[in-house]
């Protein structure tokens, strides 16, 4: 059984079983649709609409260059082109440098394959985080997923050379199979991240008497390799868009701000200091038997002030039955849910 990986998908040309060439990985097709994903959410969300009537004017955006967190070649030159000639396009927002930014976007990429026989499972991630400038938060997390199942197969051309033909398929966010060979991926990274998320948002007014919350980040406890980043932001893309919560902006903001304020523009300093701190780890128990295999993930997360005082405490759990090799036919994980 292969271990669930943070890699990426060489850039294939496949043939079909028509004959008509698919490429796999991240397309041009991608970036339009992402970009316009990000402005469409960006454009309607509260925040925005908020700031523009305190402001009563247009939003000043500044877009911080985009950052690559796979092994993937992805066109940053395109996606960055694409995504500022999308922003431009919206009448309520100002992408000119002419003064220090009220908003800062903060793009990333990341991926997720799983693999077992001949078959791989990648997730792709195009997320972009929005930062107030003047609080120091984060105000909005927008997120592009991109699924798809690449089958490679062994045969014989016309001449009788071996060859291998693979095949693309592009699958939607909610369709199967969901994993392959059993270990942690893309989609558990989504339904624990999401549902703890709404777990905390549950809180409502008493999270928000807590004051400034910073996101310490989260501890990979398996054996697996896991991107913590990644499962970080999608906690945090579900937690701003359901609780009214005062989330520091992060040292990676922080450090694009001093970036792009090098060029001349003044930049106002943060108001307000956290004084809760919001840490958690990834958690794996796997129990092996003569036919299956059973994998179990659990994620926790706690807020804690100063004064090591526990505001709250959530986990999610997810458990896996898998069949082993020798007792399965090629068949995708069995799941039960948390």
């Amino acid at each position: 059984m292969r271990a669930a990986a943070i890699v990426a998908l060489p850039l294939l040309v496949a043939l079909s079983a028509g004959g008509v060439a698919q490429a796999a990985g991240w397309q041009p097709r991608d970036t339009a649709r992402a970009a316009a994903r990000v402005t469409h959410d960006l454009v309607g969300s509260a925040a925005l609409r908020r700031m523009r009537r305190q402001l009563k004017r247009r939003v000043r955006v500044w877009v911080a260059p985009l950052r690559n967190r796979s092994s993937q070649h992805l066109p940053t030159r395109a996606l960055d082109k694409t995504l500022h000639k999308s922003l431009a396009a919206a009448s309520q927002l100002d992408l000119s440098r002419g003064g220090a930014p009220d908003l800062l976007l903060l793009p990333w990429f990341f991926t997720m394959a799983d693999a077992e026989g001949g078959r791989e499972l990648s997730e792709m991630f195009f997320i972009v985080e929005v930062v107030d400038v003047a609080r120091a938060r984060k105000v909005w997390v927008s997120v592009y997923r991109v699924r798809e199942l690449v089958t490679r197969a062994k045969q014989r051309d016309v001449h009788g050379r071996p060859r291998v033909a693979v095949r693309v398929r592009r699958l939607s966010p909610k369709a199967g199979p969901y994993d392959l060979s059993g270990t942690f991926c893309g989609y558990d990274a989504v339904r624990l991240a999401r549902g703890l998320a709404r777990d905390l948002a549950r809180k409502g007014k008493a999270l928000q008497a807590l004051g400034r919350v910073k996101m310490m980040g989260l501890r990979n406890r398996t054996s697996e390799h896991v991107n913590t980043k990644l499962l970080a932001a999608l906690f945090v893309s579900e937690l701003v868009r359901r609780a009214p919560i005062d989330l520091d902006a992060g040292y990676d903001a922080r450090h694009a701000l001093r970036a792009l304020g090098s060029r001349g523009a003044s930049l106002p300093r943060p108001r307000a200091m956290a004084k809760v701190l919001l840490s958690g780890k990834l958690l794996a128990q796997i129990s092996a038997g003569k036919k299956s295999t059973v994998r179990t993930y659990m994620l926790t997360m706690q807020l804690v002030d100063m004064n090591m005082q526990k505001h709250w405490v959530g986990n999610k759990r997810l458990r896996k039955v898998v069949a082993n090799k020798a007792a399965r036919a090629g068949g995708a994980a069995k799941k039960d849910g948390f």
